[in-house]
């Protein structure tokens, strides 16, 4: 009994130092009681606030929930003048940073960050690597095109798009297949397209949701490289959905299995964006603040957070480095994943 006794008071927290328990006899339960009841008393509004406030912590935290906004987050983003409407980012292998900016055209930033070419002009609205033809793919809805420029601007060729519809992103995989998204406002739909043979665009999904602003699309790699004719989708909302679709392209053929995607301890309500990282997990931004999730969709860490008020509309990740891009701040985010 005596045993028991002290294991129930080192269970509530008590010091059973402090307690003679020869001087208990065999009343166990009302010396429990008085000792719990004098623990009670000494408790200060303070000491509650600070317990109520551990208890919050923790729970948002396994969520994956930011307390607050990552201080000073804008002191290492990438600015400058010619920068007005970034709404799309990607990295090639040397490091260097491509913006597609609504209003400015194309930016390439060097691997150090500074501007060191733009191509003005153009309704830039989405951007994406083509790791095959080394050049980089940029999607003029408004005339139609995805135009292939290489690492100097230089125009090589172009293709057609499946629409003009300015809200369009484009992606590329390992392989160099691409695909490319799109919105319709009309049927509050979002269509998703693969090129064939660069010659002709087969929409292979139709997903009924309502996007309110933004969506976005990503691939993932591991199934493109096993496989040439195999293809991973990701796509999320800004109404808090993700989708999987996975597609198998043969000959003039697109076959694909879709499905929505709940992430274990992550309730997503207005997602923007997302990508991969080097190792294969996935980063999204929901709400202003960057996850890290595994390719099967469980939930690893909260990486920062740069407000709900600032306007994340893509993501793209090069050695352990996230970059987004805040169309309303005119600036792109870096963090760091290591």
């Amino acid at each position: 009994m005596r045993l028991l006794f002290q294991q129930v008071l080192q269970l509530v927290g008590m010091d059973t130092r402090q307690i003679q328990l020869e001087d208990v006899k065999a009343n166990y339960g009302e010396t429990l009681l008085s000792e719990f009841m004098g623990a009670v008393n000494k408790l200060t509004l303070d000491d509650l606030k600070a317990a109520v406030e551990t208890q919050v912590t923790r729970r948002s935290l396994a969520k994956g929930w930011p307390l607050t906004t990552t201080p000073n987050w804008e002191v290492s983003v990438i600015r400058c003048a010619e920068m007005l409407r970034p709404i799309d980012i990607c990295v090639t292998p040397d490091g260097t940073v491509v913006v597609a900016d609504a209003e400015a055209g194309l930016l390439v930033f060097n691997s150090q960050k500074c501007l060191v070419s733009k191509a003005g002009g153009l309704h830039v609205r989405s951007v994406c690597y083509h790791p095959v033809y080394l050049c980089i793919v940029a999607a003029v809805p408004n005339e139609q095109k995805a135009k292939f420029y290489d690492s100097g601007l230089i125009l090589k060729r172009e293709i057609t798009v499946p629409h003009a519809d300015p809200s369009l992103q484009i992606r590329c995989t390992d392989t160099g297949i691409l695909f490319c998204a799109t919105y319709d406002a009309w049927t509050c739909s979002v269509h998703l397209h693969c090129c064939l043979d660069e010659k002709e665009w087969r929409t292979f999904a139709i997903l009924p949701d309502s996007v309110e602003q933004f969506f976005g699309i990503t691939l993932l790699p591991a199934i493109g490289r096993r496989c040439q004719n195999l293809a991973k989708l990701l796509l999320v909302t800004d109404t808090g959905n993700m989708y999987e679709i996975i597609v198998e392209r043969l000959a003039s053929t697109v076959l694909k299995h879709m499905r929505p995607i709940k992430i274990d301890q992550l309730e997503l309500e207005s997602s923007t964006s997302l990508t991969t990282t080097d190792h294969e997990s996935v980063i999204i931004v929901d709400d202003g603040t960057f996850y890290e999730i595994t390719n099967n969709y469980k939930f690893v860490k909260t990486i920062g957070s740069v407000g709900k008020k600032a306007m994340v509309t893509s993501l793209a990740v090069a050695n352990n480095v996230l970059y987004a891009t805040i169309c309303n701040r005119r600036c792109i985010a870096l963090f760091s994943l290591e």
